[in-house]
């Protein structure tokens, strides 16, 4: 991975950066990797034309969410009902969770498995390991539509997880981000790794702001 291209204010645009990225993929290529990647905030386009020019391709878009002090609590919508995940809940979330937070991305986003599997494994692995996540799932008209995830971590942020399907039910998800901050209270700010673009109505309106996003790219070698 190339974690970071820098050039001084002084002497941009006299190629340096360009330079400076393909001798990177020259080091990766020695050393046969099979591919190299790279993350460029989507507010900078400069870069973003240089990595393109010189063989990335975009792979995915992806937005830090932080939740800001207050946010305006309302009533359910009729036919939402949000509570404690419950066991059958598990597959389906499971299986949203692969899709959002895909292995290929592990690397950088790490996702341990254990802390969600509702199974006895599961459980005495949480039991050994200290830890303990709490889990709220949203249901409308009787069909499940979000499972959230949260982890109390004692650093800037707790992070926070959220399985969905890719057909948004954006006013259950803003029942299910009410109710979760509401029983959560305000230990510290919240934290969400989520596709651009993805239920962002219902994140704003629970009182969420974008603090970055970052666009993954890949060279094939």
């Amino acid at each position: 991975m190339i974690a970071n291209v820098a050039t001084h204010p002084e002497y941009r645009g006299r190629g340096i950066a360009r330079a400076l990225t393909l001798a990177a993929l020259d080091h990766a290529r020695f050393h046969n990797a099979a591919s190299t990647w790279l993350q460029v905030r989507d507010d900078n386009p400069s870069a973003i034309h240089i990595y393109k020019n010189n063989g990335f391709k975009e792979c995915v878009r992806r937005t830090s969410w932080y939740s800001g002090p207050n946010f305006e609590e309302t009533a359910l919508a009729p036919g939402i009902e949000v509570g404690k995940r419950r066991p059958e809940h598990w597959i389906q979330q499971r299986d949203w969770l692969k899709r959002i937070y895909p292995s290929d991305l592990e690397w950088n986003i790490p996702f341990d498995w254990n802390l969600f599997r509702m199974d006895i494994l599961g459980g005495i692995y949480r039991f050994l390991m200290l830890e303990n996540l709490q889990h709220w799932s949203v249901v409308h008209n009787s069909e499940l539509k979000g499972v959230l995830s949260w982890k109390h971590v004692g650093g800037y942020t707790d992070p926070m997880w959220m399985a969905i399907p890719e057909q948004v039910d954006e006013e259950a998800i803003r029942g299910l981000l009410n109710i979760t901050r509401k029983h959560i209270g305000q230990l510290q700010p919240l934290s969400l790794n989520y596709p651009a673009d993805v239920a962002v109505d219902a994140l704003r309106h629970s009182g969420f702001y974008p603090h970055q996003t970052l666009i993954w790219m890949e060279y094939k070698f």
